[in-house]
């Protein structure tokens, strides 16, 4: 937060409620605290999942040593799994931003879940071709989370300044990220 006010007063941006967005930023970090267990494996296993999809995708791996890619593809999914269901324990029971957070949180959660499921199916009987595409799917609404973050700057830019409240910049956030991405 200190590196965000002095970011934002060097491109003079003043927040217009800080006591809200303090506010706000307390209760979200109360709710992660309150859940470190939680948090650590979904950061944790978010993290795993990025790295062991970003290898599955080289040739390399996949010719050379495709016992190492299946092992590797199976605890992705694994991974994918455990980031998908903890990440919707905080957007649908720990919701900052309300009905919206629920509802995209909701929506790119079970698709995540769905796209990996459908991967791993796909392999199973056979169908590479469909594999990849779910998986790359799959790996889409992973990576999305870093296109919100990359979205948060420019609205809270835009919209703070202009009295938007925190939770709306961040539900925004969340909508704009993930479609983009999708």
């Amino acid at each position: 937060e200190r590196v965000r006010a002095q970011a934002m007063g060097a491109v003079g941006v003043t927040q217009p409620a800080p006591q809200r967005r303090a506010e706000v930023v307390a209760i979200a970090d109360g709710k992660f605290a309150a859940h470190r267990a939680v948090t650590r494996l979904h950061v944790l296993a978010g993290a795993g999942f990025l790295v062991l999809a970003s290898l599955q995708v080289t040739r390399r791996l996949r010719t050379r040593t495709p016992r190492t890619h299946r092992v590797a593809g199976r605890v992705a999914i694994l991974l994918a799994w455990l980031s998908g269901l903890t990440g919707l324990f905080f957007g649908l029971w720990q919701p900052i931003a309300g009905f919206a957070e629920q509802l995209i949180v909701g929506v790119v959660g079970l698709f995540l879940l769905t796209a990996v499921s459908l991967a791993f199916r796909h392999i199973r009987a056979g169908r590479v071709d469909a594999h990849r595409e779910w998986m790359l799917r799959g790996t889409a609404a992973a990576l999305a989370i870093a296109s919100v973050r990359l979205v948060a700057i420019p609205l809270d830019l835009a919209l703070t300044p202009r009295g938007v409240d925190v939770t709306v910049v961040f539900a925004l956030s969340l909508w704009l990220g993930w479609i983009v991405t999708m």
